[in-house]
C-alpha cells in the first residue's frame, strides 16, 4: 500500500493536476480530520480508500483549498436516485411471489461517497466503470459504467454536463491498483527505506525517502 504522498503524486501524474494544488488541499482535509494524519518516512500514513475518494472529491469539488473539506463530504453524501429521478431508500419489500421475497433495492450504494469507495477498494469493481462526473455547481455526479448504465447522485433534474470534472475509467483502475496492489518496483524502494531505517535509524531513513521518492515506471 503506497502512502498518502505517493498518492497524491500519482494523481497528478494521472490528471495533470499540479502537486501543489493537491497537497494544499490534502493539507487542508488533514487538518479538518476527513483524512487521516500521519508522520514523515517510515511512519508516513498510508492511503486508504476512503481518504483516496475524499481526495478525489475535494479535487472534483471545484472548491478553494480552505473550502475543500466541507465540499467534499457534501458529495460524499449525495444520494443515489431512482431512474426517475426520486432519491434512493433502504432496501424496500417489493412484493412476496410464493416462496420468493422480492425486494427493490439500488444498483449500487445509497451515497456516491460510499459507491466511490467499494469502486477504489477493489481493482476489478474499477475495471467496469467508464468515468465518474461531478457537476460541481450543482453538487451532482454521475458514475458511468461499462454496460451503459448511469448511477446520477444529487437531486433531479440538476446534472450539467458543461460544468463538470471527469476521471475516465481508467483513472480510477490505477489508483485502485496503486491503493491495493503495490507494484515491484515500490517493494524494492520500501525494503530499502527499511535497510537504512534498521543500519542508520530512522532520521537517515526519512532523509533518503525525502532526496528519493518512489517514481512509478510508465
Amino acid at each position: 500500500m503506497i502512502t498518502q504522498s505517493e498518492f497524491l503524486r500519482r494523481l497528478s501524474s494521472y490528471t495533470h493536476i499540479t502537486l501543489g494544488d493537491l497537497m494544499n488541499k490534502a493539507n487542508r482535509l488533514r487538518e479538518a480530520d476527513v483524512i487521516r494524519r500521519g508522520g514523515r518516512g517510515l511512519s508516513a500514513v498510508k492511503i486508504e480508500p476512503d481518504d483516496a475518494l475524499m481526495i478525489i472529491l475535494a479535487i472534483m469539488s471545484g472548491a478553494s483549498a480552505n473550502e475543500c473539506p466541507a465540499a467534499a463530504e457534501k458529495l460524499a453524501a449525495l444520494p443515489l436516485l431512482n431512474v426517475d429521478g426520486s432519491e434512493q431508500t433502504k432496501a424496500e419489500l417489493k412484493e412476496i411471489r410464493d416462496d420468493a421475497v422480492i425486494l427493490l433495492v439500488p444498483t449500487e450504494f445509497l451515497a456516491l461517497g460510499r459507491t466511490l469507495e467499494e469502486i477504489l477498494a477493489d481493482p476489478h469493481k474499477a475495471e467496469i466503470v467508464e468515468s465518474f462526473s461531478v457537476d460541481y455547481i450543482n453538487n451532482h455526479a454521475v458514475v458511468t459504467w461499462a454496460d451503459g448504465r448511469e448511477d446520477h447522485f444529487g437531486k433531479k433534474g440538476s446534472f450539467n454536463s458543461r460544468v463538470t470534472i471527469t476521471l475516465s475509467g481508467n483513472v480510477l483502475v490505477k489508483l485502485s491498483r496503486a491503493i491495493k496492489i503495490p507494484l515491484n518496483g515500490h517493494l524494492e524502494w520500501t525494503r530499502k527505506a527499511l535497510k537504512i531505517s534498521a543500519e542508520q535509524g530512522e532520521e537517515a531513513a526519512a532523509k533518503w525517502i525525502e532526496e528519493n521518492p518512489f517514481i512509478e515506471e510508465k
